[in-house]
């Protein structure tokens, strides 16, 4: 009996040992692709296991959340086109802007005479009034497809063309 419990001693030493003289694990065969999912056998040089929180519950759709917060996805900035005229003593530059139809315009006009003018989105009937020296800004729906005149009267007009 003192022979086969000291032979099972040394399988067990040698098997633990993994048979390979230096200090590695013993590798195994695997049947499986190899995957890069954490094996649930914990090994002497891991340690023990560690416990993770399991996750918070999503909450109710009509839950508060980022919707209903400043600055959350609701309050998203509609895309525009930005489009920048200049009125001077020579007129409105540039003369010519071509957009893409339907996509709401921002219209900035910046003001470089001495008086108050009108500016004017034709046919669109958008107007603004610009003081002496200064910039304004509107917002135009989208145009169709054509020719459209931003008339500021006396001080000249350009084309917006949507195609």
């Amino acid at each position: 009996m003192t022979r086969g419990l000291s032979a099972a001693v040394v399988i067990v030493a040698v098997a633990g040992c993994g048979g390979h003289g230096d200090d590695r694990p013993a590798r195994t065969e695997r049947t499986e692709s190899p995957s890069l999912a954490p094996t649930a056998t914990p090994t002497a040089d891991r340690g023990p296991p560690t416990a993770t929180a399991p996750s918070a519950p999503s909450p109710p759709l009509d839950a508060t959340g980022p919707e209903d917060e400043p600055g959350g996805p609701g309050e998203d900035e509609v895309a525009r086109t930005r489009v920048r005229v200049v009125i001077d003593a020579e007129g409105v530059t540039p003369p010519r802007t071509v957009v893409a139809p339907f996509l709401p315009l921002r219209i900035t006009v910046r003001n470089d005479l001495p008086r108050r003018i009108s500016v004017t989105l034709r046919p669109a009937r958008r107007a603004v009034a610009v003081r002496p020296r200064s910039t304004r800004s509107f917002d135009a729906g989208g145009l169709v497809r054509g020719e459209h005149r931003l008339d500021a009267g006396s001080a000249g007009r350009a084309l917006i063309v949507a195609r």
